[in-house]
């Protein structure tokens, strides 16, 4: 079972997670928790358990509800990220997948998806701190919330939380906002990786990961250019 919208599940599983079991993510930007979900095949086949979160209100309904039926090993939040002292934002509300806070989307984004009607809801909202409490590991982070990556990474506690595999929606309708997720995470240690092109994303691997090597054609090889690259081939 894979729900992915373009396959993201089958790729990372294939480059970095190689049917690895009983590990942990967390889905920002969750929807309804199967539609699009980039980490259902990790709960359903390989017993991962983690946390999803969305602030859209009427996907959280849904995803409620599908979280009972269908993922259990999921704890699931109502909330939009944003940096303190806020603890509500402005949600431009939408059914499916193109809902977000106002103020973290593109001009761009905002004409193409919400041209024809706009409607305005307060949700809660949190520092990626605080909805990570509790939370010192995680395997692979999905992050895609309409422009708002860049608040999501920036309030991130760092020390408090090792994130091995992080991927992140780069649409190109906020160059600039790219640009500047790119820098954080190689300031944190993270490198992009080029295998298995995903479209509108980025995939980053923090170089204290451990999913860098994998097999491929019969010998080890990097997923991500490190400098040490040739330590997979030792390995």
């Amino acid at each position: 079972a894979r729900y992915s919208q373009h396959m993201e599940d089958k790729l990372l599983n294939k480059y970095f997670f190689n049917n690895t079991a009983n590990k942990v993510f967390v889905e920002i930007g969750a929807l309804d928790g199967l539609r699009y979900s980039n980490t259902f095949f990790f709960e359903h086949c390989w017993d991962w358990s983690g946390l999803l979160i969305e602030g859209n209100n009427l996907n959280y309904q849904q995803l409620e509800r599908n979280a009972r039926m269908r993922r259990p090993r999921s704890r699931i939040l109502h909330s939009a990220v944003c940096e303190p002292p806020a603890t509500t934002v402005r949600f431009i509300a939408a059914p499916g997948q193109s809902a977000g806070v106002e103020t973290q989307m593109a001009k761009d984004f905002k004409n193409f998806w919400h041209w024809r009607n706009m409607t305005y809801v307060d949700v809660p909202c949190a520092p990626m701190s605080r909805l990570l409490q509790g939370m010192p590991h995680i395997d692979f982070w999905s992050l895609d919330v309409e422009g708002g990556e860049l608040v999501a990474l920036s309030t991130v506690d760092w020390a408090a939380t090792q994130i091995d595999l992080i991927m992140v929606e780069l649409d190109s309708y906020n160059p600039p906002k790219d640009l500047k997720v790119r820098q954080l995470l190689a300031e944190q240690g993270y490198v992009e990786c080029k295998w298995g092109v995903i479209p509108g994303s980025g995939v980053f691997l923090s170089r204290r990961s451990p999913y860098n090597c994998n097999l491929i054609g019969g010998e080890q090889q990097c997923m991500c250019s490190y400098d040490d690259c040739n330590t997979c081939k030792q390995g």
